[in-house]
């Protein structure tokens, strides 16, 4: 499709659509055909390595965001106590620790790439993004930029310090064991009105691994997230329009390049 093939180079032409068979919620739209060639230039190319690892970050939220909408959804077909309920529970809150720490990672690239965004190429195709959009980014570039603010006690007062909290105490960082252990004690321990929840530290065990979980850890850790000032609707909306706003971006970059190769 599009024309005589180049040795060693893809076809140029307009992106192409490949799909055209109507998506479900969980699948891809069309795919398109771009040169590879126009998105990474050369070693020194600045832009295109961010819009790179841009397009990784939207990738990684959708996949977080997807996983957390099945397990949702998985949870509410099962009762409270059952193998089931309490699989579909981890996982739920497994997706919102990898949500909340691609976001903060993509974040510090916002803050690190300065030079990127602040190019005459990325400030010529944001000009083409809806004012909505630019109003976003904006947003997202405040967030990036900000600050961290902690109470005395160390509790995070904004969303950029609940999102660095998050990371740096309940996902990958398992060698920092206090807000983890903390959030059992209060969950377990020094609960005065216990629920059928915290009234036992539960796991399942099965010779398979795949149904095996230690389900208190998933409870230490839910308390943890959930024990912030900041609302989790809040957080969820920035994540989505967050996502939605890198989406916009990468495209403006993509079109941008092909128009200014005359593609």
């Amino acid at each position: 499709m599009g024309g005589k093939r180049h040795k060693g180079r893809p076809a140029k032409g307009p992106i192409e659509h490949e799909v055209k068979a109507r998506p479900g919620p969980f699948e891809l739209g069309p795919l398109h055909k771009v040169d590879p060639h126009l998105l990474l230039r050369n070693p020194g190319d600045f832009v295109g390595e961010t819009m790179l690892m841009l397009a990784l970050a939207f990738n990684d939220l959708r996949d977080a965001a997807a996983v957390l909408i099945q397990a949702l959804k998985a949870g509410g077909r099962h009762a409270k106590g059952t193998p089931a309920y309490a699989a579909a529970a981890g996982l739920q809150w497994y997706a919102v620790r990898q949500m909340t720490a691609i976001s903060h990672e993509t974040l510090e690239l916002v803050k690190q790439r300065k030079k990127a965004f602040g190019s005459p190429e990325f400030r010529g195709f944001a000009t083409t993004l809806p004012p909505e959009v630019r109003e976003r980014w904006d947003e997202i570039q405040r967030a990036a930029n900000i600050q961290d603010h902690n109470d005395q006690d160390g509790t995070p007062r904004d969303f950029r310090s609940w999102l660095r909290a998050v990371r740096n105490e309940a996902v990958w960082h398992y060698g920092k064991t206090s807000r983890v252990a903390d959030g059992y004690r209060e969950f377990f321990l020094q609960n005065e009105s216990p629920t059928p929840e915290s009234a036992h530290a539960m796991f399942a065990f099965d010779g398979d691994t795949q149904k095996s979980r230690f389900c208190y850890a998933d409870a230490a850790v839910m308390y943890v997230l959930t024990q912030s000032r900041l609302k989790s609707s809040d957080a969820e909306q920035f994540i989505g329009t967050f996502n939605h706003t890198l989406k916009h971006i990468v495209c403006a970059f993509i079109e941008y390049r092909q128009q200014e190769s005359g593609l």
